[in-house]
């Protein structure tokens, strides 16, 4: 290369806005600072990773400053111990207030995640000195013509540039949070906070499987209506707050199933269809749906269904890789401190609740929380599974039934539900009338007839007419109706409902 070889494109493409423009994460930043008021721990990191350097906002600087003086001096560091620190140097006006250290405490995520926040920090610090470094560099080069002096002085830039992100990008190794047993015993972790009970909580990620035209949409949507409402769904209890949901269909078929789930004219509850975000890629949607959510203050992100929104077609479904990219979007998701449920097609050969789901297996298995939902013989009436590693202990199966306004209503856990149905079934086939008892083969052959067997009829029926219960809702005498005098007659008594 002589002194005269220059390349315009090079400078052209480099001398774009992202040179100018300062790298800068305010969030991370806050997080860091916030967290380090808030935890012990979390301060003696904030102060021995991170220089007040590295904090692009000069309020941050003092901030940060005035931990790092508390830590050595072996201090507390709180919300008062670091205003009275502050004070005794640039002043409170320089942190914009007192309230903005209560601003930064209030807005950190988790204190656990400070190693993170810190990472964070670095690297847009590191950002911010190799924009300096290219944007001397750039100078250099636009002096007009680059001598053998000029040159050289942009080589060694250049690789000093690379040497600081070779050097940092091992640095960074070192940010990543390392856990032993002793610090994992010591860990105070908080449970996460139900949405709905057993199926949906904030931070986790649930994959709801089911047949095509099986009744998922309809199902969460009614769990949505009492998500919306803050009222208990199926006996389980809900978190009131605000939904988003990514819809397959169209605005004239989805309107209308929303209209019987009770959801239109609720403010809390916004809907974005497929077709309008057909130009966008899933990591395009999944950074939209972030910042929609925490804009609007919502708390649950329903996507429906999961391959025709990130885009995944054909044989792509059993391509783990593809697995593992859409579920990149969906952790992403979940550490915004969201709730994210997925809707998918179950395969056609069915399977246990982990391989109900069509594709890869990659894809349940990034889930939190796995769930199924069922037909039963009953065409109204739907089973739903299931299990996931959140639980301390694992959900009951639970049965439910839509009523005639398309709202699900508590049958039975599935372990019961057989002796629910029998129980059903023997009160609205008895009469009240004691010359119309009926014998118990009888009362058998009705239960079978829905499914239930004999064993769980004949314990149910025992129970049902207890002589030493006082409350027993059936009564039974040999002979009674037209049964043999050696056989019992069952009737109803006529308070029993």
């Amino acid at each position: 290369m002589t002194s005269s070889t220059r390349n315009p494109e090079f400078v052209a493409e480099v001398s774009v806005a992202s040179v100018d423009m300062p790298a800068v994460d305010q969030a991370a930043e806050e997080a860091c600072l916030g967290a380090a008021m808030d935890n012990d721990e979390a301060a003696t990191l904030v102060a021995q990773k991170l220089t007040a350097a590295q904090f692009y906002y000069e309020a941050h600087r003092h901030i940060h400053a005035a931990i790092v003086a508390l830590v050595a001096r072996k201090e507390g560091v709180d919300l008062v111990t670091v205003a009275a620190e502050v004070e005794r140097g640039p002043g409170l006006e320089s942190i914009r207030g007192r309230d903005y250290l209560h601003v930064l405490v209030e807005s950190v995520p988790a204190a656990t995640h400070v190693r993170q926040y810190i990472a964070r920090v670095a690297e847009k610090a590191l950002q911010r000195s190799v924009q300096r470094e290219l944007r001397s560099a750039l100078e250099t080069a636009s002096d007009g013509g680059l001598s053998g002096d000029g040159l050289r002085r942009l080589s060694e830039t250049v690789s000093g540039t690379l040497v600081s992100l070779q050097h940092a990008a091992g640095e960074q190794a070192w940010m990543l949070p390392v856990y032993d047993g002793v610090e994992l015993a010591e860990m105070h972790l908080e449970t996460p906070e139900a949405i709905c009970e057993g199926l949906l909580y904030k931070g986790c990620s649930t994959d709801l499987v089911g047949e095509v035209k099986g009744g998922k949409t309809t199902l969460i949507l009614d769990v949505t209506r009492s998500v919306i409402g803050g009222a208990a769904w199926c006996e389980r209890s809900t978190r009131k707050g605000g939904v988003l949901y990514l819809s397959e269909q169209s605005p004239h078929s989805f309107a209308p199933q929303c209209a019987r789930a009770g959801l239109l004219g609720q403010r809390a509850f916004h809907v974005v269809f497929h077709g309008d975000a057909r130009s966008l890629s899933w990591p395009e949607i999944g950074e939209f749906v972030i910042c929609l959510t925490v804009e609007a203050e919502l708390d649950l992100v329903v996507i429906d269904n999961l391959s025709l929104w990130a885009g995944i077609e054909g044989e792509e479904e059993n391509d783990a890789g593809v697995a593992l990219q859409t579920l990149r979007v969906i952790e992403a998701m979940t550490a915004a401190g969201l709730a994210v449920l997925s809707l998918r097609h179950a395969r056609k050969g069915g399977g246990s609740i982990s391989e109900a789901g069509r594709g890869s297996s990659a894809i349940a298995g990034g889930f939190d929380i796995i769930a199924q939902l069922r037909a039963d013989k009953l065409p109204r009436r739907r089973l739903l599974e299931a299990t996931g590693r959140v639980f301390a202990a694992e959900p009951q199966d639970l049965v439910i039934e839509m009523d005639e306004d398309h709202r699900y209503t508590f049958v039975a856990h599935g372990s019961s539900v057989a002796r629910h149905d029998a129980r059903a079934t023997i009160i609205e086939l008895l009469s009240t009338s004691r010359e119309e008892a009926l014998g118990e083969a009888e009362i058998i052959a009705s239960c079978q007839a829905t499914g239930v067997g004999k064993t769980t009829t004949q314990k149910v029926l025992r129970e049902l007419s207890d002589g030493s219960d006082p409350g027993r809702l059936v009564e039974r005498a040999k002979g009674a109706g037209s049964v043999s005098p050696q056989a019992y007659g069952y009737w109803r008594r006529s308070d029993a409902i």
